[in-house]
C-alpha cells in the first residue's frame, strides 16, 4: 500500500515513505540491485517544476506517485513498481498525479515489482 499524499507531506526527513511507479524492463533493470548515495539531496524546487510535466524517462530525477491509479497509467511499459525512500530525498512533484521526485542516485528499496498493470 502506498503512502497517502497527507502521509508524505507530514512525513520528517529521517520518515520512509512508500511510493510507486510504473515503467519499462529497461527501467526496472536499471532499478534492480543499485546502491544509492546517502549523500544526494532533494531536488530544488526549480527542478521539480521542471521535471513536472516532461515524459516520463529516467535522467537525472525521478518521479514516483502517491496515488495507485496514476502508477498503473504509468505502468504500460509492464511494470509497476513499489518503493521505499526516506522524505529527505524528495522535493514535491505533479500536484494532480500525486508527484514525489528524488534524485537518480538517492538511495531507495525497490520493495515490489509487478508485471502489467494490475497492482496495489
Amino acid at each position: 500500500m502506498l503512502s497517502s499524499e497527507s502521509e508524505v507531506e507530514a512525513a520528517s526527513g529521517d520518515d520512509t515513505v512508500t511510493l510507486g511507479r510504473g515503467c519499462n524492463s529497461i527501467q526496472l533493470n536499471a532499478l534492480r540491485g543499485r546502491v544509492g548515495d546517502d549523500a544526494t539531496t532533494a531536488p530544488t524546487d526549480m527542478e521539480a517544476r521542471m521535471q513536472v510535466g516532461e515524459v516520463p524517462v529516467f535522467g537525472e530525477l525521478i518521479e514516483f506517485t502517491t496515488d495507485p491509479a496514476v502508477a498503473r497509467r504509468f505502468g504500460t511499459g509492464g511494470y509497476v513498481i513499489t518503493v521505499k525512500i526516506q522524505k529527505k530525498y524528495l522535493t514535491k512533484g505533479s500536484v494532480s498525479e500525486g508527484g514525489w521526485i528524488c534524485r537518480k542516485h538517492a538511495p531507495f528499496t525497490v520493495v515490489n515489482e509487478t508485471k502489467g498493470r494490475a497492482f496495489l
